[in-house]
């Protein structure tokens, strides 16, 4: 894909999209259909309403399958989130900056919750270490505004 082709202004983030199957069975194994209203699992937001430089380094990588190592939990009554890294070396090297003290997924949250409440609960310390057995994979992309992901 080409990025001049991309209209950066109506891009809403670019991130790393969860593989459905991959979802699945996290959503499964951690019972959190019962717990929470809204289910997400679906992305790591890497760039909010992203620059041209950030887009064109992104789209120009898009389709990558990136791994996700899970190195925290956010559990509370409101927000289910996992705290993430990213591989460093890996990140530099396809020229992608981000911070990495926000990187979550937002699993679920509760009725009447948006999503973006994780980040109150990473600024205040309210999360746990936390591992996963299986390794998590995220694929490089962006999501339009129209909700179209690339």
């Amino acid at each position: 894909m080409k990025s001049e082709a991309v209209d950066f202004q109506n891009v809403h983030f670019t991130g790393l999209f969860i593989p459905r199957r991959s979802r699945e069975h996290a959503i499964s194994n951690n019972k959190i259909q019962n717990q929470y209203q809204n289910i997400f699992y679906d992305h790591v937001t890497l760039h909010y309403r992203p620059g041209e430089d950030d887009l064109r380094t992104v789209t120009r990588h898009a389709g990558l399958v990136v791994p996700i190592t899970v190195r925290g939990i956010i559990r509370t009554p409101e927000v289910l989130a996992y705290l993430i890294s990213l591989p460093n070396r890996l990140m530099d090297f396809l020229g992608i900056r981000v911070d990495e003290s926000f990187l979550h997924i937002t699993l679920a949250t509760a009725e009447g919750v948006p999503p973006v409440k994780s980040n109150e609960y990473i600024r205040k310390g309210e999360w746990e270490p936390y591992a996963l057995r299986r390794p998590l994979v995220g694929v490089l992309g962006y999501a339009m505004f129209n909700k179209e992901k690339i």
